[in-house]
């Protein structure tokens, strides 16, 4: 994949290239896609994850989307521009219609960023917009501003998570009624939710780029890795992501199946609670990472599919800085854990949820082991996803396994994590902060690149996380069906340009 440069001078081009679904498949047809967990709302505003966003992606289109190599592309906005620094006029798309028939308006696109900057909403994601956004403005029924509340060089690579919904079915409706029969502008229709059993998919006759031939697309929630690769072999199921090692041999000796392994975007890595003991002292923190032998966790957990993280980013990112990983050094790890006062051991609660990130239990369950080996006393709990993803926003534990994927390919994204004012919990730093804020402002991307590498230097030495790995997941396809994941990014974009043989 191409990594994106920040600057906005790409960001700004009008009349740029459009994205468009594929559009031929067997009439009647439809495919069943399996992930490790099930979303949290069917309201694009109301989830915050991969696994939501893999649906959202199929059944609502933004303003500005990306294309396979990441360059933004035209959506439900056909051009957008920089007024000036922190003025954006788009551009909407004069054919574009929502799944009941109506038109995409600057209206509604205006009520959507309300809505979505609305405190009282609590919209997951608010918390990336609401230090950029001041408000929208509605210049005539296809051109809406945003004004911004400071210069932001990345703003409009956020725009790809921003679904225009429509504002008379949300009051027709009501928030609650919404959530579970959305409405957005996308090719397929949420027509059927069942928690923690299916999302039913459906193809949209107002779709402004055509009806998808495809006519159903049927996504289930299957925690197990072996359960998804059985489904997958049995004809049940026609994608399945995240395969453990051990499904794989039998996956490719299926002739029906093939193996899709991609650079996923996501690292693996743990959250130290340094709001309690013992991680309110860094010195714990940086031997835990001493204490983990990783390469070995990819070689003989991960059976290969991963590499190594030494910092909270990816190359992928603008603002990336290569830097030197801790080593594996368990001597290390008991010499700053008996500085810390810690020389006869700790008790420690290890969290992780269950089949939700590649591996992830097995993975917290090699961490333990190790932290054991150097006078750690840790255990392990793990949890579904919906309840563990409700321990972590409620900061519940003391160090938990999680997943992170660069929504929008900035350093900046990352923040989220440290920046109290964006909904960070676990650590908090006043110069990180700053050093946050004047990343956002400065329009000079070899300046911006130079504080983003103060923030990286900054956190390593801080270790806040206990560094991982980042994902090389495994799909298992089946042959009949013409998807490609995207280098990059474990959300599954594109499942809605499929086509079946």
């Amino acid at each position: 994949m191409r990594y994106i440069q920040a600057g906005v001078a790409a960001a700004l081009v009008v009349g740029i290239a459009t994205w468009m679904p594929a559009l031929s498949a067997p009439a009647g047809a439809q495919f069943v896609v399996a992930q490790g967990a099930d979303i949290l709302s069917g309201d694009p505003l109301k989830g915050d994850t991969g696994v939501d966003y893999s649906v959202y992606f199929q059944m609502c289109d933004p303003l500005v989307n990306y294309d396979k190599n990441w360059n933004l592309v035209a959506a439900l906005a056909t051009s957008w521009k920089a007024v000036d620094p922190v003025t954006y006029d788009f551009t909407l798309r004069p054919n574009a219609k929502f799944q009941d028939g109506t038109p995409v308006t600057a209206a509604d696109v205006k009520f959507t960023m309300d809505r979505f900057l609305d405190p009282k909403f609590n919209a997951l994601d608010a918390t990336d917009f609401v230090d950029i956004v001041k408000g929208t403005e509605i210049l005539n029924p296809t051109v809406v501003r945003f004004h911004l509340k400071v210069p932001y060089a990345g703003f409009v690579y956020q725009m790809p998570y921003v679904f225009p919904v429509p504002q008379q079915a949300v009051a027709r409706l009501g928030d609650a009624e919404f959530a579970r029969h959305p409405i957005c502008a996308g090719a397929y229709r949420l027509v059927e939710w069942i928690p923690d059993d299916h999302v039913l998919l459906e193809a949209s006759d107002h779709y402004w780029a055509g009806r998808p031939k495809v006519d159903r697309i049927i996504i289930k929630p299957i925690p197990s890795s072996a359960t998804r690769a059985a489904a997958l072999r049995s004809g049940e199921v026609d994608v399945a992501v995240n395969l453990s090692p051990d499904q794989l041999p039998a996956v490719r000796q299926d002739p029906k199946l093939r193996i899709v392994a991609k650079e996923t975007g996501r690292m693996e890595f743990f959250i130290f609670n340094t709001n309690q003991k013992p991680f309110d002292d860094r010195r714990v923190r940086q031997a835990l990472n001493y204490a983990v032998d990783w390469d070995a966790i990819i070689r003989s957990i991960m059976g290969g599919y991963g590499r190594r993280v030494a910092e909270p980013a990816m190359p992928y990112m603008f603002g990336y800085k290569p830097v030197n990983a801790y080593p594996y050094d368990p001597a290390r790890a008991k010499q700053l854990l008996g500085e810390a006062g810690y020389g006869n051991g700790l008790d420690l609660t290890v969290e992780s949820p269950n089949g939700r990130y590649f591996q992830d239990k097995e993975i917290a369950q090699a961490v333990v082991g190790y932290l054991q080996r150097v006078g750690v006393r840790a255990t392990l709990q793990t949890y579904e996803w919906s309840q563990y993803g409700a321990r972590q926003r409620t900061s519940k534990w003391q160090m938990g396994l999680w997943g992170f994927v660069s929504l929008y390919h900035q350093l900046d994204d990352v923040g989220f994590h440290f920046e109290p004012s964006r909904g960070a919990h676990f650590y908090s730093n006043p110069e990180l902060t700053k050093l946050f804020e004047a990343g956002r402002v400065e329009g000079d991307p070899a300046k911006r690149k130079a504080i983003y590498g103060k923030v990286i230097d900054l956190l390593v030495d801080e270790a806040p996380w206990l560094y991982g790995v980042a994902v090389l997941g495994p799909y298992g396809v089946n042959r009949r069906v013409v998807w490609e994941p995207r280098s990059g990014s474990d959300i599954l974009f594109d499942l809605n340009r499929a086509i079946l043989r």
